[in-house]
């Protein structure tokens, strides 16, 4: 299983949203790979390491995939 997680933007991260969490923290008791995508390039890379990280048990990868990357 691939979880994807969406976030805000990578840019309005840092202004400290009132909805921002510690998504990392919550997916990894969950799962056995987490990853942040940091930018557009970064998601076809990290979609196949998901993918291979999905294949071991327990097969569960989590992706978090901010707007401005989607």
């Amino acid at each position: 299983m691939i979880n994807i997680v969406g976030d805000h933007a990578s840019y309005h991260l840092p202004l400290d949203a009132p909805l921002t969490s510690d998504i990392e923290s919550l997916a990894a008791p969950m799962s056995n790979w987490v990853h942040r995508i940091r930018s557009s390039e970064d998601v076809a890379p990290s979609i196949k390491s998901a993918y291979r990280a999905a294949l071991s048990p327990p097969g569960i990868a989590t992706i978090i995939l901010p707007a401005d990357a989607a």
